[in-house]
């Protein structure tokens, strides 16, 4: 048939790999739903989405989307996990945005401070190594991922990314108005963003960073802190954890929610 799989040899040989193949996982495998059952009394857990909101089959911006869903929803139908046991649903987001391949994308931006953000986050494709497209963060499509994931509470990464541009953008909302932002965009109709400009921080060095990590959420740069009590104004949201950089150990818990999350 042309399909490579019609020598018996080759439909043989094949066989035999996925069949050894089958043998090494087969220990690793299980009901997931009664695992998850179990492992629920003996600890936390913790559920993690490989794919932003937007990104969702269901609710992403269609067509540009991948095929699954990737809101919190997603939780109980990929695992068997009864949503009645979830205490808390962090929101991840970065300090700004990035985009690999088409879709409408508001508050992109071009040039000079594109590339400047991209290098200082290192926005390149995992395995392509494509430069990821940038933007400012968009409150209108935060906002709207947070209704559909139902958050607790946000998480901001790369904060120390932005911080050597001369100001820094957020857009607070659309000149034209709509009841959906996300159904505007598949509608392919146009979003203008309106803008709010904030002061930045400035460059941040390692030792800095070492510093701030050592003497907390109060000892951020003024500036920076401005910037995260704006966001949680416009999202009404609180950022309880928030991370510079992209090694683990730099991240700061707000002390109200380090209980909570612990």
């Amino acid at each position: 048939n042309g399909s490579g799989f019609d020598n018996l040899d080759t439909i043989n040989e094949i066989s035999e790999n996925l069949y050894n193949i089958g043998k090494e996982i087969e220990p690793m495998m299980c009901n997931t739903e009664l695992f998850l059952d179990k492992k629920k009394n003996e600890g936390n857990l913790l559920f993690e989405g490989g794919h932003g909101a937007l990104l969702d089959i269901d609710f992403g911006i269609y067509p540009f989307v991948t095929s699954s869903n990737t809101i919190s929803g997603g939780v109980m139908t990929g695992s068997g996990f009864s949503i009645r046991k979830i205490n808390n649903i962090i929101g991840v987001t970065k300090s700004y945005i990035s985009k690999v391949g088409e879709g409408p994308f508001p508050t992109e931006i071009m040039g000079d401070t594109a590339e400047s953000i991209r290098k200082t986050g290192g926005e390149y494709g995992t395995t392509t190594g494509r430069p990821r497209r940038i933007g400012w963060l968009d409150i209108p499509l935060l906002k709207y991922s947070i209704m559909l994931n139902d958050v607790d509470v946000l998480a901001m990464t790369m904060l120390d990314v932005i911080g050597n541009q001369k100001s820094i953008l957020i857009c607070e909302s659309y000149r034209e108005k709509f009841d959906s932002p996300v159904q505007a965009m598949i509608d392919k109709k146009i979003a203008t963003p309106e803008y709010i400009e904030m002061p930045s921080w400035g460059e941040m060095g390692d030792s800095e960073i070492e510093e701030i990590l050592i003497k907390g959420y109060y000892s951020l740069p003024q500036e920076m802190k401005d910037f995260i009590t704006k966001v949680e104004t416009l999202t009404g949201k609180e950022i309880g954890i928030l991370s510079m950089g992209q090694r683990r150990e730099r991240t700061i818990i707000r002390e109200k929610w380090k209980s909570i999350l612990k």
